[in-house]
Protein backbone atom coordinates (compact mmCIF):
# COMPACT_ATOMS: atom_id res chain seq x y z
CA UNK A 1 0.00 0.00 0.00
CA UNK A 2 2.89 2.62 0.94
CA UNK A 3 4.12 1.71 -2.54
CA UNK A 4 0.91 2.37 -4.51
CA UNK A 5 0.69 5.80 -2.44
CA UNK A 6 3.95 6.48 -3.70
CA UNK A 7 3.24 5.65 -7.11
CA UNK A 8 0.08 7.39 -7.14
CA UNK A 9 1.44 10.98 -5.73
CA UNK A 10 3.90 10.82 -8.67
CA UNK A 11 1.14 10.33 -11.26
CA UNK A 12 -0.38 13.25 -9.89
CA UNK A 13 -0.96 16.57 -11.60
CA UNK A 14 -2.04 17.90 -8.31
CA UNK A 15 -1.61 18.20 -4.77
CA UNK A 16 1.74 16.31 -5.60
CA UNK A 17 2.02 14.91 -1.63
CA UNK A 18 -1.32 14.00 -1.32
CA UNK A 19 -3.66 10.70 -2.53
CA UNK A 20 -7.09 10.89 -2.73
CA UNK A 21 -8.36 7.19 -1.74
CA UNK A 22 -10.74 5.10 -3.26
CA UNK A 23 -12.01 2.28 -0.43
CA UNK A 24 -13.77 -0.69 -1.81
CA UNK A 25 -13.50 0.90 -4.97
CA UNK A 26 -15.17 -2.10 -7.53
CA UNK A 27 -14.11 -1.75 -11.07
CA UNK A 28 -12.74 1.69 -9.88
CA UNK A 29 -14.86 4.13 -12.05
CA UNK A 30 -14.87 6.78 -8.88
CA UNK A 31 -10.84 6.42 -9.24
CA UNK A 32 -10.40 6.69 -13.12
CA UNK A 33 -13.12 9.51 -12.92
CA UNK A 34 -10.30 11.61 -9.90
CA UNK A 35 -7.09 10.45 -12.23
CA UNK A 36 -9.00 12.39 -15.12
CA UNK A 37 -8.89 15.78 -13.04
CA UNK A 38 -5.51 15.04 -12.24
CA UNK A 39 -5.02 13.73 -8.33
CA UNK A 40 -2.89 10.65 -7.70
CA UNK A 41 -6.11 7.65 -6.38
CA UNK A 42 -5.22 4.46 -4.75
CA UNK A 43 -7.59 1.78 -5.60
CA UNK A 44 -8.58 -0.40 -2.90
CA UNK A 45 -10.81 -3.43 -3.07
CA UNK A 46 -10.20 -7.01 -1.92
CA UNK A 47 -10.95 -8.42 -6.16
CA UNK A 48 -8.50 -6.44 -7.45
CA UNK A 49 -5.76 -8.18 -4.71
CA UNK A 50 -6.39 -10.75 -1.84
CA UNK A 51 -3.61 -8.55 -0.38
CA UNK A 52 -5.87 -5.67 -0.29
CA UNK A 53 -8.61 -7.01 2.60
CA UNK A 54 -10.36 -3.61 4.35
CA UNK A 55 -11.31 -6.10 6.97
CA UNK A 56 -7.33 -6.53 7.85
CA UNK A 57 -7.09 -4.33 11.05
CA UNK A 58 -3.15 -3.85 9.84
CA UNK A 59 -4.49 -2.35 6.66
CA UNK A 60 -7.29 -0.62 8.83
CA UNK A 61 -4.92 1.11 10.71
CA UNK A 62 -2.36 2.18 8.11
CA UNK A 63 -5.06 4.00 6.41
CA UNK A 64 -6.96 5.61 9.17
CA UNK A 65 -2.87 6.79 10.02
CA UNK A 66 -2.83 8.50 6.50
CA UNK A 67 -6.05 10.30 7.06
CA UNK A 68 -4.89 11.46 10.46
CA UNK A 69 -1.43 12.55 9.05
CA UNK A 70 -2.86 15.19 6.24
CA UNK A 71 -1.43 13.25 3.58
CA UNK A 72 -4.70 12.22 2.00
CA UNK A 73 -7.22 15.04 -0.24
CA UNK A 74 -10.11 12.92 -0.14
CA UNK A 75 -12.10 9.57 0.67
CA UNK A 76 -14.51 7.63 -1.08
CA UNK A 77 -16.27 4.71 0.44
CA UNK A 78 -18.47 2.27 -1.35
CA UNK A 79 -19.10 -0.08 1.15
CA UNK A 80 -20.31 -3.66 0.50
CA UNK A 81 -23.66 -3.70 1.55
CA UNK A 82 -25.06 -7.29 0.80
CA UNK A 83 -25.36 -8.51 4.84
CA UNK A 84 -27.01 -4.90 5.24
CA UNK A 85 -30.22 -5.78 2.08
CA UNK A 86 -33.31 -5.39 3.55
CA UNK A 87 -34.55 -7.50 0.18
CA UNK A 88 -34.09 -10.79 1.71
CA UNK A 89 -37.29 -12.12 2.50
CA UNK A 90 -36.70 -15.86 2.77
CA UNK A 91 -37.53 -17.65 5.93
CA UNK A 92 -34.47 -17.43 8.68
CA UNK A 93 -31.14 -19.26 7.36
CA UNK A 94 -32.47 -20.12 3.99
CA UNK A 95 -30.19 -19.05 1.04
CA UNK A 96 -32.40 -15.73 0.87
CA UNK A 97 -33.31 -15.58 4.43
CA UNK A 98 -32.77 -12.30 6.21
CA UNK A 99 -29.62 -11.95 8.31
CA UNK A 100 -30.07 -8.83 10.22
CA UNK A 101 -33.25 -6.59 11.18
CA UNK A 102 -33.86 -3.06 13.18
CA UNK A 103 -33.97 -4.84 16.12
CA UNK A 104 -30.44 -6.93 15.38
CA UNK A 105 -28.72 -4.61 13.33
CA UNK A 106 -25.67 -6.53 14.11
CA UNK A 107 -27.03 -10.12 13.34
CA UNK A 108 -29.63 -12.26 14.43
CA UNK A 109 -29.11 -14.68 16.61
CA UNK A 110 -28.71 -18.46 15.66
CA UNK A 111 -27.83 -17.66 12.45
CA UNK A 112 -25.53 -20.66 10.54
CA UNK A 113 -22.08 -20.24 10.52
CA UNK A 114 -21.63 -19.06 6.97
CA UNK A 115 -23.76 -16.50 7.69
CA UNK A 116 -22.68 -15.80 11.08
CA UNK A 117 -19.35 -15.45 8.83
CA UNK A 118 -20.74 -13.26 6.07
CA UNK A 119 -22.29 -10.84 9.03
CA UNK A 120 -19.28 -10.58 11.11
CA UNK A 121 -17.43 -9.20 7.73
CA UNK A 122 -20.17 -7.27 7.23
CA UNK A 123 -20.16 -5.68 10.70
CA UNK A 124 -16.24 -4.93 10.36
CA UNK A 125 -16.48 -2.82 6.85
CA UNK A 126 -19.31 -1.31 7.97
CA UNK A 127 -17.63 -0.25 11.60
CA UNK A 128 -14.40 0.67 9.62
CA UNK A 129 -16.19 2.71 7.41
CA UNK A 130 -17.67 4.87 10.57
CA UNK A 131 -13.79 5.23 11.74
CA UNK A 132 -12.77 6.40 8.11
CA UNK A 133 -15.09 9.22 8.67
CA UNK A 134 -14.95 9.83 11.65
CA UNK A 135 -11.31 10.53 10.60
CA UNK A 136 -12.35 12.42 8.43
CA UNK A 137 -14.47 14.75 9.71
CA UNK A 138 -11.71 15.83 12.81
CA UNK A 139 -9.17 16.75 10.04
CA UNK A 140 -11.80 18.33 8.05
CA UNK A 141 -11.12 16.00 4.61
CA UNK A 142 -13.90 15.57 2.24
CA UNK A 143 -15.63 12.19 2.43
CA UNK A 144 -18.40 10.39 0.59
CA UNK A 145 -20.17 7.06 1.32
CA UNK A 146 -22.28 5.66 -1.37
CA UNK A 147 -25.00 2.88 -0.29
CA UNK A 148 -28.00 1.53 -1.18
CA UNK A 149 -31.14 4.18 0.06
CA UNK A 150 -32.57 1.02 1.68
CA UNK A 151 -29.64 -0.16 3.21
CA UNK A 152 -29.82 -0.91 6.91
CA UNK A 153 -26.23 0.13 7.37
CA UNK A 154 -27.65 3.74 7.44
CA UNK A 155 -29.10 2.87 11.03
CA UNK A 156 -26.06 2.15 12.48
CA UNK A 157 -25.83 4.39 15.88
CA UNK A 158 -22.90 6.12 15.11
CA UNK A 159 -23.12 6.48 11.27
CA UNK A 160 -26.72 8.34 12.29
CA UNK A 161 -24.64 10.78 14.49
CA UNK A 162 -22.24 11.09 11.70
CA UNK A 163 -25.13 11.81 9.07
CA UNK A 164 -26.68 14.50 11.37
CA UNK A 165 -23.43 17.17 11.85
CA UNK A 166 -23.43 20.28 10.23
CA UNK A 167 -20.64 19.53 7.86
CA UNK A 168 -22.45 16.60 5.99
CA UNK A 169 -25.04 16.57 3.41
CA UNK A 170 -27.00 13.83 1.56
CA UNK A 171 -28.68 13.00 -1.82
CA UNK A 172 -30.49 10.15 -3.37
CA UNK A 173 -29.77 9.27 -6.85
CA UNK A 174 -30.97 6.37 -9.35
CA UNK A 175 -28.71 4.22 -11.43
CA UNK A 176 -30.86 4.66 -14.38
CA UNK A 177 -30.54 8.52 -15.18
CA UNK A 178 -26.67 7.05 -15.33
CA UNK A 179 -27.48 4.63 -17.97
CA UNK A 180 -28.09 1.53 -15.93
CA UNK A 181 -30.58 -0.75 -17.03
CA UNK A 182 -32.13 -0.89 -13.15
CA UNK A 183 -33.39 2.17 -11.10
CA UNK A 184 -30.68 0.88 -8.06
CA UNK A 185 -32.02 4.24 -5.64
CA UNK A 186 -28.65 4.99 -3.83
CA UNK A 187 -27.81 7.34 -1.02
CA UNK A 188 -24.59 9.31 -1.30
CA UNK A 189 -23.68 11.02 1.74
CA UNK A 190 -21.16 13.46 2.14
CA UNK A 191 -18.75 15.34 4.51
CA UNK A 192 -17.04 18.82 3.72
CA UNK A 193 -18.57 18.61 -0.15
CA UNK A 194 -19.49 21.96 -1.35
CA UNK A 195 -21.42 20.39 -4.40
CA UNK A 196 -23.00 17.53 -5.73
CA UNK A 197 -24.51 16.98 -9.20
CA UNK A 198 -25.52 13.28 -8.62
CA UNK A 199 -29.44 13.71 -7.25
CA UNK A 200 -30.78 12.46 -10.61
CA UNK A 201 -34.19 10.09 -9.27
CA UNK A 202 -36.52 8.23 -12.25
CA UNK A 203 -40.29 9.31 -11.02
CA UNK A 204 -42.12 6.44 -12.74
CA UNK A 205 -42.29 2.82 -12.19
CA UNK A 206 -42.29 0.69 -9.31
CA UNK A 207 -39.92 -2.67 -8.53
CA UNK A 208 -41.19 -4.86 -11.85
CA UNK A 209 -40.93 -2.21 -14.09
CA UNK A 210 -37.45 -1.13 -13.39
CA UNK A 211 -35.90 -2.47 -16.55
CA UNK A 212 -38.49 -1.15 -19.05
CA UNK A 213 -38.20 2.63 -16.87
CA UNK A 214 -34.30 2.18 -17.19
CA UNK A 215 -34.96 2.45 -20.73
CA UNK A 216 -37.08 5.32 -20.80
CA UNK A 217 -35.21 7.49 -18.38
CA UNK A 218 -31.79 6.82 -20.22
CA UNK A 219 -33.78 8.14 -23.52
CA UNK A 220 -34.72 11.65 -21.99
CA UNK A 221 -31.73 11.43 -20.02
Amino acid sequence: LRKMFKEACKKSRERRRQGFLDLFCGDQGISKSITRHGFGVVSIDINLDSRLDLARKDIQNLLLGWIRSGCVIGVWLATPGTTWCQARHGPVNSSWGPLRDSQHLFGLPDLKVHDRLKVKQGNQTALFTCKVIHACKQNSIPCILENPSSSMMWQIPFLVRLCSLSCSRCVHCDFCQFGAKWRKRTRVQGWFVQDCSLMNQCRQGRRSEERRVGKECRSRW
